[in-house]
């Protein structure tokens, strides 16, 4: 802990893709202290007991590793047991914008879709049961929404977030009320919030561990590194349902795009680059977990 001399305060976060974010966020929040962040396993590669050793200098470490997570040494549970200052932030997923996302499990590892390893289930069963390209836009209505089950993700993805966070002592409801008051979508993919999210979420966590009030008021301008990743659009047909208006444009990477090319991607483009990469793979690679069941359910449907 502080020694209570002029040395400023070191905070380390550790955990998935948000790490950056809510990083940026403290930096605004404590001006003078020092904070690193590390999204364990891919940035800074520190092994898990070289970051283990590193973060015994900290004041304050605020952790979205479970007791679930695959890095051991660091879950929250044996960081609290061998003394260390942590607050556990949970890390935030929420599919109530995006129920079309799914990672799909090949019998090598995750398959890679543009840019990310996220795919369109629409898109990817599509594929699978032989549709032609150019039919493929017009499954984006809400009869295929309806029969995928995708216009009751957004509540049951509430209550998850709700409790997830609750378990922790954590109310989500009324700052939830505010990220869709303030920012609408908050989510740019399942797992990539917006960053008035982990800010508001960074600021609660420095609260309860008494370097900050917690209304201290949030500054403006912060960093946003989530933003300029892959964005998925929130359907309209679902948008409407949630008081908001929707979009089938998706957007790239910035730094992925060649001179002069549009971050903007259209449904029908963002098929054709799903085909191309589709085309490459061998036969019935994605007929399994969601697209698998999905593929049952539009078979009937679409083949008619």
């Amino acid at each position: 802990m502080s020694d209570g001399t002029s040395k400023r305060l070191r905070v380390a976060i550790i955990g998935t893709c948000q790490v950056v974010g809510l990083a940026a966020a403290a930096r605004r929040l404590l001006p003078g202290a020092e904070v690193n962040a590390w999204h364990v396993g891919v940035h800074p590669k520190d092994s898990d007991e070289d970051l283990l050793a590193l973060l015994r200098g900290y004041d304050m470490v605020i952790s979205q590793l479970s007791d679930w997570d695959e890095h051991i040494p660091l879950r929250i549970t044996r960081l609290r047991e061998q003394g260390f200052p942590v607050v556990y932030l949970p890390s935030l997923a929420f599919p109530g914008f995006h129920p079309d996302i799914a990672y799909i499990r090949g019998s090598e590892g995750f398959v890679h879709g543009l840019e990310n390893d996220y795919h369109s289930v629409i898109i990817a069963s599509a594929f699978t049961l032989g549709l032609p390209e150019w039919r493929v836009p017009e499954l984006f209505n809400a009869y295929i929404f309806a029969e995928l089950g995708y216009f009751e993700v957004f509540e049951a993805a509430k209550t998850a977030l709700f409790a997830n966070f609750g378990r922790e002592d954590i109310d989500l409801h009324p700052l939830f009320d505010v990220w869709m008051q303030q920012a609408g979508q908050f989510m740019y993919t399942i797992n990539h919030p917006h960053i008035l999210v982990l800010a508001m979420l960074c600021r609660l966590a420095l609260a309860r561990a008494g370097h900050l009030d917690a209304t201290a008021p949030l500054p403006e301008g912060i960093d946003d590194n989530l933003a300029m990743h892959f964005v998925w659009p929130t359907y309209p047909a679902l948008a409407r349902r949630i008081g908001l208006r929707g979009s089938t444009t998706f957007l790239r990477r910035p730094h992925d795009l060649a001179e002069g090319q549009a971050r903007e991607l259209p449904l029908a483009d963002y098929v054709s680059a799903c085909y191309r990469i589709y085309g490459s793979l061998a036969k019935d690679t994605l007929r399994v977990g969601v697209v698998a069941t999905a593929c049952e359910r539009l078979g009937a449907l679409v083949l008619s």
